[in-house]
């Protein structure tokens, strides 16, 4: 019986809307690319860590980390490109240089606050039934409750869901994809035009560690997370 191939890819392009080149920041003392990095290198059977990108920047940080990186083209690197596209080229590139593997997982650079128990409570729900697994946490944010749509007329709001519910609590339990792993069968994710085409089972993860940066106010949260955890162990730094 051989033993299945897992690797793990980080995408990190250089362009960034919200926060420009926020892959290579420096985050709580060092790159924000290398938190997936060291919390991949700390998952015994990860088989090689990999990162695409178009970033010189982010080359130097991913090769100073002993990881392989993968030359992202242009066209897979603006902020209009699928980020499924991107997957199916690292994939490819990876096959052609280093054969066949089994297990997908990326990681983005966008959740610092993960742990690697996180990774692995996700990792544990794949198999053949459950090809595309994606980390979720339950938000604050209910449609049945407290989102709603504006009408751009007289400003006037409505429930997105309209719903009986007057407490936040009896409304149903609401989710949002957080970015801690998205973790497939490979030929699971080439087949796929999209990331919906297809059954994805959500894992849940703990909402204090689903942080997504998308801009400096939620980098500066991070931030503060990081070195307060990193007090809280004496110095040690951010668990993994």
């Amino acid at each position: 019986m051989t033993t299945s191939i897992t690797y793990c890819f980080i995408f990190a392009r250089a362009g960034s809307k919200g926060l420009p080149n926020k892959n290579t920041r420096m985050l709580a003392g060092k790159p924000l690319l290398s938190y997936p990095i060291h919390v991949a290198q700390s998952i015994p059977f990860v088989d090689e860590i990999f990162v695409s990108t178009d970033s010189t920047e982010a080359v130097d940080i991913a090769l100073m980390n002993n990881t392989v990186v993968i030359p992202r083209p242009k066209e897979l690197a603006s902020d209009n490109s699928n980020e499924i596209d991107a997957w199916k080229h690292a994939i490819r590139w990876v096959k052609e240089r280093y054969g066949y593997f089994e297990n997908f997982i990326s990681l983005p650079c966008t959740a610092p606050l993960r742990t690697k128990e996180s990774v692995l409570s996700c990792f544990e729900a794949l198999n053949s039934q459950n090809p595309f697994i994606v980390s979720v946490a339950k938000t604050k944010y209910n449609p049945f409750f407290n989102l709603v749509k504006k009408n751009l007329e007289d400003r006037s709001i409505s429930l997105i869901s309209p719903s009986n519910f007057n407490r936040r609590q009896d409304a149903p339990d609401i989710f949002c994809i957080t970015p801690v792993a998205y973790i497939a069968k490979q030929e699971e994710i080439i087949k796929r035009k999209s990331l919906w085409d297809g059954k994805i089972v959500g894992v849940e993860v703990p909402p204090e560690i689903a942080t997504d940066i998308d801009d400096i106010n939620d980098f500066t949260i991070a931030e503060a997370i990081i070195n307060r955890n990193s007090k809280n162990n004496d110095g040690q730094g951010e668990p993994t």
